[in-house]
């Protein structure tokens, strides 16, 4: 049986881990991070979301794009955030 990934256990370390592993994909699509467009989060606590927006704010100045926040009420991990970012390659 396979075993089940750890996970950051804070919703701040979980916004780090999303955002870094949003910067390696489009690099190993043959892009990157500054390419990046268009970002969605999707938060499963808004009121969590709030919380962490100077975390991803910071993040985020790193690379102006346009960002949009959608709710939702499970995720298919144990998370408390998922992204989707949009890059030119």
């Amino acid at each position: 049986m396979d075993s089940i990934p750890s996970f950051p256990t804070t919703s701040r370390l979980q916004v780090r881990s999303v955002f870094q592993n949003g910067k390696w994909i489009p690099e190993d699509s043959g892009s990157s991070w500054e390419k990046t467009v268009d970002v969605t989060v999707y938060p499963t606590n808004m009121k969590d979301d709030f919380d962490l927006q100077p975390a991803m704010e910071g993040i985020l100045r790193e690379r102006p794009a346009v960002s949009h926040h959608a709710g939702v009420n499970q995720l298919p991990t144990p998370i408390a955030i998922e992204l989707k970012a949009v890059a030119t390659v």
